[in-house]
């Protein structure tokens, strides 16, 4: 069994796969793939973002996992402390209605678009300021792994994988699940620290050319199949 991160590999072994039948192959993206693209480069103009206010980008599927319920919570205290803070959410899923309808209850319109799913998220990745996964269950996450690789810091959650990629201080901020407050507090953080926010950015463009290329999840199933082979 080829597992996508060490805490998979935790989730196997705790539902009974031999730790004997175990390896480790992290996923991974072409670090190139999204770089250089502007389609979207009206964006701002078109959701009516003043081009001083900071951006934030989530791209996922709007499913339970994804923990977006919480994410719009700490944009209530993010926006308290940034009011012109603009947080996108690119994709779909069952949860749309709702999340928009807590986007009203909270009185977010003005500051959260759903932007539904995009072919262009290179185009997104270079708008944004700062990049959010809320999850509160995780394999890996390759949305991730691409805003790293377009030099973009990152606040994540402790869940599965995420602080297998994201290390905390260095690439962004790794807080717990569930917790909108610790959320806001570390995207406002990173927000008030743009120079910081730059050299994250580089960090985890490096430790994406180090650790989580498409080459290299080839090289390591490869190498997978011929221990496999020899054995």
């Amino acid at each position: 069994v080829i597992a996508i991160s060490q805490a998979v590999r935790q989730a196997c072994l705790d539902g009974g796969v031999p730790e004997e039948n175990l390896r480790v192959v992290y996923s991974g993206v072409d670090p190139e793939r999204l770089r250089g693209d502007y389609s979207m480069k009206g964006l701002r103009e078109e959701l009516g973002i003043d081009r001083k206010a900071d951006v934030l980008l989530n791209v996922a599927a709007l499913t339970d996992h994804k923990d977006h319920s919480c994410l719009l919570e700490a944009m209530l205290y993010v926006v308290r402390d940034a009011p012109r803070t603009h947080l996108l959410i690119a994709g779909k899923g069952e949860l749309e209605d709702d999340l928009r309808a807590q986007t009203r209850e909270l009185a977010l319109e003005n500051n959260v678009h759903f932007l539904g799913f995009c072919n262009n998220v290179g185009a997104l990745l270079q708008l944004c300021d700062l990049f959010v996964m809320s999850s509160h269950l995780e394999g890996l996450c390759t949305a991730v792994i691409d805003a790293m690789a377009m030099e973009r810091a990152c606040v994540v959650t402790a869940a599965g994988g995420l602080p297998e990629l994201v290390v905390d201080g260095e690439t962004g901020r790794v807080v717990m699940p569930k917790d909108p407050e610790a959320l806001a507090a570390a995207i406002v953080e990173l927000l008030d620290n743009k120079k910081q926010c730059e050299k994250m950015g580089r960090k985890g463009r490096a430790r994406v050319l180090q650790n989580f290329t498409i080459q290299q999840m080839i090289e390591n199933t490869l190498a997978v199949y011929r221990e496999l082979c020899s054995s």
